[in-house]
């Protein structure tokens, strides 16, 4: 490899940098802030739950936190702001996110035909948005 070409890791996670507890206690509040938000568009309780529960509202809210380097009260704050994306959320059921991964195993990136085999209900885009914001 030429050196001027260099490859470079992003750190995107300092565990000494909190207490175990503390993250607990920051996951649990950055939870409800995700079902608040859900809630407060218009959701039901169960649909704040599911919100909750995604693995996409964790991983944002880590996201979050090592963004503002690990100040639990400013990541909370700016997860107020913007508490998870919820795009996924209200678009696609589970079941439509397991045809969409069948998709993706039978026809690679092919958004055309995993959308005229498995989800002719969507739109092209939508499939490709899912795709990015897969965790």
């Amino acid at each position: 490899m030429p050196e001027s070409c260099q490859h470079h890791e992003e750190l995107c996670w300092l565990s000494a940098k909190i207490t175990d507890s503390s993250l607990i206690m920051y996951l649990r509040a950055a939870r409800s802030v995700a079902a608040f938000a859900s809630m407060c568009d218009g959701g039901s309780t169960e649909e704040g739950c599911r919100a909750a529960s995604r693995d996409i509202t964790t991983v944002s809210a880590l996201g979050m936190l090592h963004s503002s380097k690990y100040d639990t009260a400013k990541a909370l704050q700016a997860l107020t702001k913007m508490p998870a994306p919820r795009r996924v959320e209200q678009k696609w059921s589970e079941e439509e996110i397991k045809l969409f991964m069948k998709g993706v195993r039978q026809f690679g990136k092919n958004f055309f035909k995993i959308r005229k085999e498995h989800l002719p209900m969507k739109e092209t885009v939508s499939l490709k948005s899912i795709l990015i914001l897969k965790p």
